[in-house]
């Protein structure tokens, strides 16, 4: 049974989620995942992931930028941090099977 693209609408919010290649997402972290797929191709890991980091830590405060790599995860969310590697991941080796 092929679940990709179908939308759930949980009962307690109102955040959208969606089973994409096997994983349920919402609209961030599928943009990190495409961000980090995209990327991956032209960019090594350490560049990906903190690229995603900069842009995080930029919008708190600049004055953390010349630190970024000081802080945890690079100044990056976990859950940025997991959907960039999943991107990172399926450029690697493909996306997993759907059936």
């Amino acid at each position: 049974m092929k679940l990709s693209g179908k939308i759930y609408r949980t009962p307690h919010t109102e955040d959208d989620y969606f089973i994409y290649h096997g994983q349920v997402m919402d609209a961030a972290t599928l943009g990190n995942v495409t961000y980090s797929y995209i990327a991956s191709k032209y960019y090594s890991d350490f560049f990906t992931l903190s690229g995603g980091a900069a842009v995080q830590t930029k919008r708190r405060a600049w004055k953390d930028l010349p630190f970024l790599f000081l802080l945890p995860h690079c100044g990056e969310m976990p859950e940025d941090i997991e959907a960039i590697k999943l991107g990172i991941k399926w450029r690697k080796e493909g996306f997993p099977d759907d059936n």
